[in-house]
This record gives structure tokens, C-alpha cells and sequence, in this order.
């Protein structure tokens, strides 16, 4: 169809930038600069187009063009029918694509002529490939006679997608993806053309804001897991989810070094490590979502599992992932080994060598993928037989270290002293925590491995979670003290976590090596306690603003985990539990928390006083509303000892860019220790006929029938519901809905499914998932049935109860983590926005001064 053509225009205009780009570096002519910058920048324009005309076609239910057919229905929410652009391969790509290229033009306008001059070649031939993948998927291909008369209405997606969550969880994920585009290419040019200034301070936005997206889509779709998919939990290490956290774990230390690399000059070779290592990840876990060759409740591909040459061979889309993937190693690999042995002078020949044979592999695999995809899959079944796909994790091991720790082994370390304040300094933990996410992240793409071929085996993960955790809250303690504390005291921190994981592991002995990290978390989540209190005790005269800041630390805290999670609890006075309330009570309570380090600092009385105010209101519950009195009483009783300087961005950004580091790092430790109380302290218990005059029992909770309902179409309910009233001690806690809805479409035999509900406490979330309905009309119908209810009367129900606690440190942590990064990336900004203001007003006056000289 003539829509396809703005994708080829798209394709040869990249391409058209691609090579002006290289005659710009090799003539140095203006012309080419201008050439490549622009063609780049319309090829961006007509992906867009390409786009909208998409988004287009599914708002008008176009069932004439393929894709839409297949992922859409004409009776779709107009939001679902949005959402069916990304639902499938050929969409999504194209979505990815699209942030893809528009990452680049904003990249590539915001920088300097001088850096974009090394980079644009690079990205543009990567925008290239993805052009490509996108030209090659057939994207606009009008539907058969055949299709179109077997679904006059649509096929439709899977019903488990047609939620909200779903529309809003694939464009986070991939603006994820899309963003790290720019950290890598940056990384490629300087190994490429050796410029130095590659990691700015926009590298590190970018990176910061990929990072952000990537871990909202992460939530987002645990989110998802929890309050739909009805097994219980937020996470089961799915294949899928299991190579999309590699990526976040890879871009988290790429962060770290990125800033380091761009405040002091240092890791000259581990920044571009890890901008390789993480995009390679990120196509991994493209290709594995997309492809459903590792199987699991992503399984997006229809059909059944095919070997990975025969998916590799068969779809456009995967191939050209394959290649970028393949490409990517094995340039990157030898030209990181290359750059290294000629900045040490070492011998040349090895590291050439080793960059022909990555360039002759690299060329094979753009020119025919299905072959080089059939030599890796001999050599990695030649590895290990037994399973190709552990063997191939392999085959990537030795390309991607052999050859560079034989250079590396050459290069001569330097000596110094060796005493614990320097094993705890920021370079050294920073390196450390790099060493424990990117072991995390190997050992997890191990396990996968040997679990591929659709075997689940969550216990293989969770039992070996603690080696990477404990270590972790170690660091996470060191991170947030050692600017602050002695050694000294750090030690006893770090004493306290480990008294209190000895006194938790044998609480909970059942839980073995899992209850010890309840403890030690429980200790890192606090450090903020530590320091508030050791602080003042060395300065008694501002003890008291000391004592106000520990207090707001805890109100907001609190706040944050129960808006959350278990806003009821939050706010007993009823009405306010919709998203929007709980959003902005949660980003309030943030406010308090931020307000509790502007009290810790001495800073900003009137910051204290509006968080003290906000405590009081966002954690009416009276606990907060006295906590947050009396840190007001205190800050009156210390009123001389803190600044005073309004609220204007610019005075407090200091005081949010610090904060913002200490909030991020306790949202992980709050959400790591959520992850053990909810995985290894839940129970579950089932409840068999419930009727309406009876009452069960279950897990410490009493339930009741208090009516049902539904929403019929001609004489059958395609959704029934019963209220479950849930008490504790003759006291109602709350009432859930569980239900009943009948699912048609993407390709599912219509069938009654269950829909779970969650009721939030204080102390954990209660779960229910039904199993049958009793209705006099159709005596028990399952779950699964495959005809629909005759009445919504429902005189008894079955129902499984699953008791987990932690999840509200769960929500909270991810919460916290969303509001530190976010801080953080607001406060740069501004702060570059100062500093090239003031450079170009330095400028004019050392123009002025010379002009007036001369």
C-alpha cells in the first residue's frame, strides 16, 4: 500500500544522512553537515507520520489493513484501540523507532556541533537498522478477503491486554529502551573517534530519564501482574521479566559511572562497558518478550515454540534484532580492547586482529542473520549440548571477556595504601555496587538459561536472591554514610544490621537465610535515622531541628508506604481512595520527606514548616498529625538555628539534589524489603461455599456474603460479582468484589474468567481470587466455564485467600525511587540551565572588555 512509502522515504533518508554524515567527517565541508543533520531530522518526521497514520487507522477500526485486523475490534474503548498500535511486533518496533529518532533529534539539537560531528554517523546508522526492521514487517499490508470475512469485526488482542494498565505499560518500556540509544552511541563514537567529552551532562539526562521510564514500565507491569493475572504476586521471574530487569540492572551502575566519568574523569573504559552492555541487554530482552522463544506469561508470538533459527529465519522483525544485537557485541567488544591497547601502547596486532574477525563476523550477520544465527547456535550447542541456549550464554562470555581481560592483564595497578576508610570511599563503593548489579545481572541471565524451554523454577531465583541483596544493603548503608560518619560509626550501623538480621533469622527460622535479610534491610531502610541522630548528638545546640527532622522522616515516610497501598488507613475518613487523590497525597508526602533533610541541614525554616503543615494533612491518621506537631514545636524551639530563603528553585535545588540521592537509595532498600516480606511471608487458604447467612474463616480473617450483582447483555451476565465482607474481631476491615467476566477475542475461546480484587491494611494485603459461583439458574459454574451466567443472584461462592504482607514497602519503595530520580533530574537541569546562562554572560563580558581594550 502506498502508506509503506513514507516508511521507505523514512529508510532512504536516514540512509542519505547516514553517508553525508561520514563525507561531513571525511571533508570537513559544511554542506554535508547541513545535508546529514536534516535528512536525519525529516526522517524522524515521516517515522512520525508513519506513526500517526497508524494510530489513525486503529481509532477508525481500518480493518482493511492487516495489522489492524489483528489487533484490534471494532467494539474496543476507543483507549484500547490506541493501545493495539503497540500490541504486536510490527507496532511496537515502530513505536520503539519512532523515541528511537526522536531521542536523536532532541540529542542531536540540544549538543554541540563539534560532539554531534562523531556521533550522528553512529546513530544514524543504528536509526538505519531500526528503519529497517520496521520497512521489512510489511506494516501497511491490506488484510485477505479471507481474514476479513472471518473476523468482520476484528480478531482483537489477548483479553489479559485490554486493561489500562496495559495501555499505558509498553510506551513506558519503550521510551526506556529507545532513551539508551543516546548513552550508547555516545560510547561508540568515542571508542570510534576517541573524543573524550562524550559523557556531558546531557549523556547523563538521558540517561537518568531512560533509566526513569525503564523502571516505570518495569512497575507498571508488575502492577499489572498483581491486579490482574490473579497468581498471587507482583513478580514470578518470568523469562520476560527476568531479561527486562538485566537491562535496568545494567542501566543502574551504567549511572553511577556515567557521573563519576563526567564530575572527575575517571573510568575512561567501564562508562562504555556499560552503555554496550546495557543496549545489549535491551535487544535481548526485546527479542525474548517478542519473540516468546523463552515461553512465560509474555508470550506474544502466536503459534507454537519454534527453535530460534526457524524464528530467527521467519520474522523480519527478530532478525533485524538478532543483527543489531550481534553487530553491537562484536564491534564493541574489539574496538573497547583496541581504544584501551593504544592509550597503554600496547602491541596493536592481538587487538587488530581481534577487530577484523569481530568486523568479517559483523558483516556476515548483516548480510545473511539466519546463517550466522545457525554458526552460534553450533558453537553453543558444541558447548554445552545439553541446553543451546546456556550454551550460547557462554559463547557471549568468551567474546565479551576473554579478550579483554588478556589486554587488561598487561596494564600495571597501582599501589596505595590499604586501610578501611579507603576501601569505603565513594570511588571504591561505587565500583563495588557496579560489581554486585552486573553479577546480579549475570547470574540472572545464567539461571535463565538453564531454565529456558518454559521451565519456571521461581525457587532457583529466590533462593540465591540473598547473595546479591545482603551485599547490596551493605553498600546501599556505606553509600549513605560514609560523607557524614566516622568509621566508627558506620561500623555500628552496619553492626546494627547484622544484630537485628541474627535476631529477625531466628524470629523467622522457617525462612532461613531470607529472615536475615529482613533485618539488615529493615536497618538500611532506617540510615537516615542514624545520621539524623548522630549528627545532633555532636552538635547539641541543633539537636532539637535534628529531632524535627527525624520525626517528618518518619511522617513521610509512612505516608508515602500507606498512600500507596493502603490510602484507608492513611485517611480514615472514607471517600478518598481514587488514583488521582492517592497521587497527589503520595507526592505530598514526598514533600515531607524532602522537608525532613532540609530540618536535618538546618536549611529553609519555611520548607520545614510547610512539611510539618502537609504531614498533618496527608497522615491524618493520629499518629502522623502528632509526629508531625511536635517536629513543629521543635523547629520553633531551634527557630535561629535554620535559614530562612523562601521557595525559589534555585535556593533549595542544593538541598533536593542531595535529598533526592538519599531517597532513591532508600526506596530500593524499602522495596527490596517488601520483595522478601511479600514472596517468603505470605500464606494462602481456600474458602469453600460461602452462602449468605454462613461466615468463614481463613488466615486470621472472617468473611461473609453480603450480595452480588452483575451486567447482562439479551438474557445472559457477562459479568457477576459477589461482596465479600472482610472482618477481624467482629470488626469490618473492608469489602471486596470478586467477579466473573466473560473474555473473547485475540484468538481465546470465550470463557468465564476470574477478576481478582486486593484489600489494603496497614499490615498486609488480602487477595482474592474466585474459583465458582453458586446461582439457582446454573448450580456451580466454574471459573474457565465456557458458557455464561443466567443470573447474577450468586447464593454461594468459592474463592482462594492469599494473605502478603509488605507489599505497601513494595509500592512505596518503587514510589520513592520514581520521586529521587525524578528530583534529581529536575535540579540538573536547572543547574546546567544556570551554568550556561552564566558562561554566555562571561562570554559577553570578556567580548565586551576585549572590544573596549582594543
Amino acid at each position: 500500500m502506498s502508506e509503506n512509502a513514507l516508511l521507505w522515504v523514512a529508510l532512504a533518508l536516514a540512509g542519505l544522512s547516514f553517508g553525508s554524515s561520514l563525507l561531513y567527517i571525511w571533508r570537513d565541508d559544511e554542506r554535508f553537515k547541513r545535508l546529514s543533520k536534516y535528512m536525519l531530522y525529516i526522517s524522524v518526521f515521516f517515522v512520525a507520520l508513519a506513526f500517526v497514520l497508524l494510530t489513525y487507522y486503529f481509532s477508525i477500526s481500518e480493518l482493511s489493513i492487516e495489522y489492524v485486523l489483528a489487533h484490534t475490534k471494532v467494539s474496543y474503548p476507543l483507549k484500547y484501540k490506541i493501545a493495539g498500535v503497540w500490541a504486536g511486533n510490527a507496532g511496537a518496533i515502530l513505536l520503539w523507532t519512532l523515541i528511537t529518532g526522536l531521542a536523536g533529534v532532541v540529542f542531536d539539537y540540544f549538543s554541540s556541533e563539534r560532539r554531534m560531528k562523531n556521533i550522528r554517523p553512529v546513530f544514524t546508522a543504528m536509526f538505519f537498522a531500526f528503519i529497517l526492521m520496521v520497512v521489512k514487517a510489511g506494516l501497511f499490508s491490506p488484510a485477505s478477503e479471507q481474514a476479513l470475512d472471518l473476523y468482520p469485526n476484528g480478531f482483537g488482542v489477548k483479553p489479559l491486554l485490554t486493561t489500562d494498565l496495559m495501555v499505558v505499560h509498553p510506551p513506558l518500556q519503550f521510551l526506556g529502551y529507545g532513551l539508551t540509544i543516546i548513552p550508547f552511541v555516545a560510547a561508540i563514537s568515542y571508542l570510534v573517534f576517541g573524543r573524550e567529552d562524550w559523557t556531558d551532562s546531557l549523556t547523563l539526562q538521558f540517561t537518568r530519564i531512560a533509566w526513569l521510564f525503564y523502571g516505570l514500565g518495569l512497575g507498571v507491569g508488575a502492577l499489572w501482574a498483581y491486579q490482574v493475572l490473579g497468581w498471587g504476586g507482583y513478580w514470578g521471574w518470568d523469562p520476560v521479566e527476568t531479561a527486562s530487569l538485566m537491562g535496568w540492572l545494567a542501566l543502574t551502575p551504567l549511572l553511577h559511572i556515567l557521573k563519576r566519568r563526567h564530575d572527575r574523569n575517571t573510568h575512561r573504559f567501564l562508562a562504555p562497558v556499560l552503555a554496550g552492555l546495557t543496549f545489549m541487554l535491551i535487544m535481548f530482552s526485546a527479542f525474548a518478550s517478542r519473540s516468546g522463544v523463552l515461553g512465560g506469561v509474555h508470550q506474544f508470538a502466536r503459534g507454537g515454540k519454534k527453535g530460534l533459527v526457524a524464528i530467527v529465519s521467519g520474522n523480519w522483525i527478530l532478525s533485524n534484532i538478532v543483527m543489531i544485537l550481534a553487530v553491537s557485541t562484536l564491534l564493541t567488544v574489539p574496538l573497547l580492547v583496541y581504544r584501551y591497547s593504544k592509550e597503554k601502547a600496547f602491541d596493536l596486532r592481538l587487538p587488530k586482529i581481534y577487530l577484523g574477525v569481530g568486523f568479517i563476523l559483523s558483516i556476515i550477520a548483516i548480510c545473511d542473520v539466519s546463517a550466522f544465527t545457525k554458526i552460534f547456535m553450533v558453537l553453543s550447542s558444541s558447548i554445552y549440548p545439553s541446553n543451546p541456549f546456556f550454551g550460547s550464554i557462554l559463547v557471549f562470555g568468551l567474546i565479551l571477556l576473554v579478550p579483554g581481560l588478556l589486554v587488561y592483564s598487561l596494564s600495571e595497578g597501582e599501589e596505595g595504601e590499604l586501610n578501611l576508610r579507603n576501601l569505603i570511599k565513594e570511588d571504591n563503593t561505587i565500583l563495588l555496587t557496579v560489581g554486585v548489579l552486573i553479577l546480579g545481572a549475570a547470574a540472572s541471565l545464567i539461571l535463565l538459561g538453564m531454565g529456558a524451554g518454559g521451565i519456571e523454577n521461581q525457587a532457583a531465583f529466590n533462593s540465591r536472591m540473598p547473595y546479591f541483596t545482603i551485599p547490596l544493603a551493605l553498600l546501599l548503608i556505606i553509600c549513605s554514610t560514609w560523607r557524614t560518619l566516622e568509621v566508627r560509626k558506620i561500623g555500628y550501623i552496619i553492626t546494627a544490621g547484622f544484630a537485628l538480621g541474627l535476631a529477625t533469622y531466628g524470629i523467622f527460622n522457617d525462612l532461613g537465610i531470607h529472615g536475615f535479610e529482613i533485618g539488615f534491610y529493615i536497618v538500611a531502610v532506617a540510615v537516615p535515622l542514624f545520621q539524623i541522630y548522630s549528627i545532633g548528638s555532636r552538635y547539641s545546640d541543633k539537636i532539637y531541628s535534628r529531632l524535627s527532622g527525624l520525626l517528618l522522616f518518619v511522617v513521610g515516610l509512612l505516608g508515602i508506604i500507606l498512600w500507596s497501598s493502603a490510602p484507608s488507613v492513611a485517611w480514615p475518613f472514607g471517600g478518598f481512595t481514587g488514583f488521582l487523590p492517592r497521587f497527589i497525597m503520595t507526592f505530598l508526602s514526598s514533600i515531607v520527606l524532602i522537608s525532613a533533610f532540609s530540618a536535618y541541614k538546618s536549611e529553609n525554616r519555611n520548607f520545614i514548616i510547610l512539611g510539618t503543615l502537609l504531614g498533618v494533612i496527608t497522615f491524618s491518621y493520629w499518629v502522623g498529625a502528632v509526629l508531625s506537631v511536635i517536629a513543629l514545636l521543635f523547629l520553633l524551639k531551634s527557630w535561629n538555628n535554620f535559614s530562612s530563603y523562601g521557595f525559589s528553585l534555585s535556593k533549595i535545588r542544593s538541598l533536593l539534589n542531595t535529598s533526592s540521592r538519599h531517597i532513591i537509595h532508600i526506596g530500593l532498600a524499602l522495596l527490596i524489603l517488601g520483595f522478601v516480606l511479600s514472596t517468603f511471608m505470605s500464606a494462602q487458604a481456600r474458602v469453600q461455599g460461602l452462602n449468605k447467612n454462613g461466615e468463614k474463616s481463613a488466615l486470621g480473617y472472617d468473611f461473609r456474603l453480603l450480595g452480588s450483582g452483575g451486567e447482562a447483555e439479551g438474557e445472559e451476565f457477562e459479568h457477576v460479582y459477589a461482596k465479600i465482607g472482610i472482618y477481624e474481631g467482629g470488626r469490618l476491615v473492608d469489602v471486596g468484589n470478586v467477579s466473573m467476566d466473560w473474555w473473547t477475542g485475540g484468538g481465546v475461546t470465550p470463557h468465564m474468567m476470574e477478576q481478582v480484587t486486593v484489600v489494603s491494611t496497614l499490615r498486609e494485603d488480602i487477595y482474592l481470587i474466585p474459583s465458582s459461583f453458586f446461582t439457582e439458574a446454573d448450580g456451580w459454574k466454574k471459573s474457565m466455564s465456557k458458557s455464561k451466567f443466567s443470573s447474577s443472584s450468586i447464593q454461594a461462592a468459592s474463592f482462594q485467600v492469599e494473605v502478603i504482607p509488605g507489599m505497601n514497602a513494595v509500592w512505596g519503595g518503587m514510589w520513592l525511587m520514581i520521586v529521587g530520580v525524578s528530583v534529581l533530574i529536575i535540579t540538573d537541569f536547572f543547574k546546567a540551565k544556570k551554568s550556561r546562562t552564566e558562561k554566555i554572560e562571561r562570554w559577553k563580558k570578556e567580548y565586551k572588555e576585549e572590544i573596549l581594550g582594543g
